[in-house]
């Protein structure tokens, strides 16, 4: 139930993102849904990335963290075609207002 909730509450806040910034575009309800899935679905394995990549973390002071959180958002919109985010700096933001 909980996964539910989680799945459906990122699907609008990617499509209030969408509405709001227009550095991220979402086609559709569904395309929100489908990326949010898969969202939720990428930040469930994020745990694992950020002990992998622990030491460089710890060099950049965390700020490696917003590379990595880039990174995964990246390649949720890659991986869909209805959903598209451009630049590294609308994926920061947009990755931080739907956590």
């Amino acid at each position: 139930m909980r996964l539910l909730l989680v799945w459906v509450l990122n699907a609008i806040a990617l499509l209030g993102v969408a509405y709001i910034y227009p550095g991220v575009q979402v086609q559709d309800w569904k395309s929100a849904a489908i990326a949010a899935l898969v969202w939720v679905w990428e930040h469930a394995g994020e745990a694992i990335l950020v002990l992998l990549t622990l030491p460089v973390t710890i060099l950049t002071l965390g700020l490696f963290l917003v590379v990595l959180n880039a990174l995964l958002f990246w390649g949720v919109a890659e991986v869909l075609p209805g959903f598209h985010v451009n630049g590294f700096w609308a994926r920061c933001w947009a990755r931080f207002s739907t956590a």
